[in-house]
């Protein structure tokens, strides 16, 4: 999860089309292209609590979270029994929320806080396409998540990956970097940058040093692995790039994980997000 995140967009209800095939969709909204979102990751517009607020769109997050004094967050009661969600006049749900100290970045772009996808999976199947700059829900009906992703995506490479410990809310899947063993990764799509532990890469040359805040308002001090390594999801090379490290793992209800994927690895994908009873998670990727 990070601090640096986008969320502003044009709602409507409408098919998602690729590459000539249309799904229908209950939902498919852009992300912003508005320069004061520029930075932050994937922001899209919404109605959250009945009022107009701009979230990021962050897998990293769990649950959602409202920045207090923001437009919607100026309520210290707001979360306690959740809030409602619209992207459109049709598709309404209520999701729970945390609420999170100001934060300066987000108070200047006025941004409402971290919305967390997975969270609206629950009879959908949900689409963040980092590619096209799309957000999307499907009402599956009985159909089949996997094959209903492969068909939005046919000239993509398909992954599919199986989120450990669900029920906390974060996506965490295995995934090695370099020739590594697996271990497991947050995919987050809230961060800039893919984070690994420095005891899971072991001795490497790292290079300068820097602090980063994230949305809860912890400082860390990191580093960076010097030489470019692939990032592998089931085998599959997402990229190849430089990392930042992490001092040490971080763990979420009990659950210890050596890494993120952020966003300079998953800028070619798309991230399909199956309802939580299965476990799933997919990525198609250019």
């Amino acid at each position: 999860m990070s601090f640096i995140v986008y969320f502003f967009v044009v709602m409507f209800t409408t098919s998602y089309v690729n590459n000539g095939l249309a799904q229908e969709l209950s939902v498919s909204i852009p992300f912003s292209d508005e320069k004061r979102f520029d930075g932050f990751g994937p922001v899209v517009s919404i109605t959250a609590a009945g009022r107009p607020a701009s979230f990021v769109v962050d897998t990293g997050s769990a649950p959602t979270f409202v920045v207090a004094g923001s437009s919607i967050g100026k309520n210290k009661k707001l979360c306690e029994s959740g809030i409602n969600i619209n992207l459109n006049l049709s598709y309404s749900r209520r999701v729970s929320c945390g609420l999170i100290s100001g934060i300066p970045e987000f108070t200047t772009a006025k941004l409402s806080g971290l919305l967390s996808p997975q969270s609206l999976a629950t009879d959908s199947l949900v689409v963040v396409d980092l590619l096209t700059r799309q957000f999307s829900l499907g009402k599956l009906e009985a159909k089949s998540s996997e094959l209903e992703f492969k068909r939005m995506f046919p000239d993509r490479t398909f992954v599919r990956a199986i989120r450990v410990g669900s029920s906390i809310g974060i996506i965490l899947v295995k995934a090695r970097l370099g020739s590594r063993e697996e271990v497991l990764v947050d995919i987050d799509t809230g961060s800039p940058y893919t984070y690994f532990s420095k005891k899971y890469i072991g001795k490497a040359t790292l290079s300068g040093a820097y602090t980063s805040t994230n949305v809860t308002g912890q400082i860390s001090t990191s580093s960076g692995l010097v030489t470019p390594e692939p990032v592998l999801l089931e085998n599959y090379t997402l990229s190849s790039a430089k990392v930042q490290v992490w001092d040490e793992p971080h763990s979420a209800a009990g659950i210890t994980y050596d890494g993120a994927i952020g966003r300079d690895f998953l800028s070619r994908c798309a991230i399909g997000i199956a309802p939580h009873q299965e476990r799933a998670i997919f990525f198609a990727c250019k």
